[in-house]
């Protein structure tokens, strides 16, 4: 018999977290097929999905399974949940759940459904079912110590957390058990443990501000709420500031100029004069690089108003232009960091970038980018390449399953290095032809994109411009090669000299 979600990680959990990397077998479901992190499904329909209705079929198919349950049924109820969850996530399912629960409360068998949940929560394989089973537990009070124990267990999973800890939190000692998952959780499970926390304490509030924050998904998520729980415009205001407490505030600031996934800093009302205080104190701490590239984002969110918000751009190149900075920016490019700012104050670093990246390749190769923007550099980051890349295994018939495996890296090192080449003359021909073999598509797509721009930019056509990259698209062509590889081949080898994006060519070359 399969292992209960429960037990496989109670059984993982090492201290007082669950080890990095620990993810349960992700089940099949006709919501996806894309692969997700624990917690990210969920934290995209909380954040980011319109929250319809269920439909009438679909509530219907619910309120069969919580019957089974109620008629002490429990494995018929987790079977009928798992087949509802095949279509439906268990959070949609939450506020029907607990309504139908509690306008039948006079008929059902309450400790049923009680003693269904717990079973739900402790026996079932099924992630979504075990999510049930915690909606429904959240009717029915305080639970004994031992059911604390097995609900804080689930908590330190980010698929689980949410549910979790939405129990929790109405427990007497709810703000501090929430907290704890906050700190013992990395990814999602510690975004939705933070909207959920009450800063009860000093010690809440000050975890909030310095490493609320610090997930393995996006800070922005977290952003304001840091800002509100952790108290910072009070921290900013303090007479006594200390240079920590000004770099909490300085990256909560960091992450709320992203806006990219919710809303940052546009949901304070105050925040020019919140950015203003923020720049006005920088000079009173020596501060790291990373902080200097903040007040730089800074200057850039306030060049972007409408209209530009000067004093906030004078302010932060005031501390930009400072000496303070400039050794900051000096000091972080020798470990490869901070390249952009150093670029615009004038600092070299295109050595001390070549030299980081050749012995530390590993962490460092995204920055082939910058530094073939630089034509010395060309040879010797191709050449880093070639050292690195096991070009010799990586062409061959295309593999659809190859991204969901470990061996992906290396095809996504190429795609990075080949889509960085567009403004490259020549070289790279031999990593070219590499990636129009390659077993991975997403290759053959960016050396073709790479080829459209070289013919387009030349005006020569593919076979003018390289009769070795030229045989190399018609040896790339099969007939089992996918259509997307294939409409971008043709037009090229047909000899066309301009391409559009809803069409492969306006004018060929004759």
């Amino acid at each position: 018999m399969e292992q209960s979600v429960y037990k496989t990680i109670y059984d993982a959990i090492e201290g007082e977290s669950l080890p990095e990397g620990f993810e349960l077998p992700e089940e099949s479901s006709a919501n996806s097929s894309i692969r997700w992190a624990p917690g990210a499904m969920d934290g995209v329909w909380l954040f980011h999905m319109a929250h319809e209705e269920l439909s009438g079929d679909a509530v219907g198919a619910m309120e069969d399974a919580v019957d089974e349950c109620e008629t002490g049924d429990y494995p018929k109820a987790d079977e009928l949940f798992h087949e509802w969850t095949k279509d439906h996530r268990a959070l949609s399912a939450a506020d029907a759940l607990q309504q139908y629960i509690v306008e039948n409360r006079d008929a059902f068998d309450l400790q049923n459904l009680y003693y269904g949940a717990i079973h739900l929560i402790t026996e079932s394989v099924h992630p979504e079912c075990v999510k049930i089973g915690l909606e429904m537990l959240e009717l029915f009070g305080e639970p004994s110590e031992d059911l604390k124990d097995i609900i804080c267990a689930l908590a330190l999973y980010d698929e689980l957390t949410l549910p979790a800890v939405w129990n929790i939190a109405n427990w007497p000692e709810g703000p501090r058990e929430v907290f704890d998952i906050a700190k013992h959780t990395h990814g999602w499970g510690r975004i939705h443990a933070l909207n959920v926390l009450k800063p009860d304490t000093d010690d809440i509030k000050q975890w909030v501000l310095e490493e609320g924050i610090n997930n393995n998904v996006s800070s922005a998520y977290s952003a304001l709420t840091c800002w509100e729980k952790g108290e910072a415009e009070k921290v900013l205001n303090k007479e006594d500031l200390s240079a920590r407490e000004y770099t909490a505030v300085l990256r909560i600031i960091g992450a709320l100029l992203d806006e990219g996934p919710v809303r940052g800093i546009s949901a304070l009302n105050n925040r020019e004069e919140i950015l203003l205080k923020v720049l006005s104190r920088a000079s009173s701490f020596e501060l790291p690089a990373d902080s200097c590239e903040t007040i730089d984002n800074i200057r850039t969110w306030a060049e972007n108003g409408e209209p530009p918000v000067k004093p906030v751009i004078d302010a932060a190149e005031s501390y930009l232009y400072s000496p303070a900075c400039r050794k900051a920016v000096e000091n972080a490019v020798k470990k490869g960091r901070c390249t952009a700012l150093a670029e615009e104050l004038g600092i070299p670093f295109y050595d001390q970038l070549y030299e980081c990246m050749k012995d530390n390749f590993d962490t460092m190769w995204t920055n082939c980018t910058r530094l073939l923007a630089e034509p010395a550099y060309t040879d010797p980051v191709l050449d880093l390449f070639r050292e690195h890349l096991p070009l010799e295994t990586m062409c061959g018939p295309i593999d659809p399953d190859l991204m969901f495996t470990g061996h992906f890296y290396p095809y996504m090192q190429l795609d990075v290095l080949i889509g960085s080449l567009k403004d490259v003359p020549s070289g790279g021909t031999d990593l070219i032809r590499t990636a129009l073999n390659s077993k991975a598509e997403k290759n053959r797509i960016t050396a073709l994109k790479l080829l459209q721009n070289q013919v387009q930019d030349t005006g020569l056509s593919l076979a003018d411009l390289s009769q070795e990259l030229y045989r190399a698209v018609q040896d790339s062509i099969a007939p089992d090669t996918p259509e997307p590889v294939k409409e971008l081949a043709e037009p090229l080898l047909e000899g066309f000299t301009v391409f559009h994006e809803d069409s492969p060519s306006a004018d060929r070359n004759r």
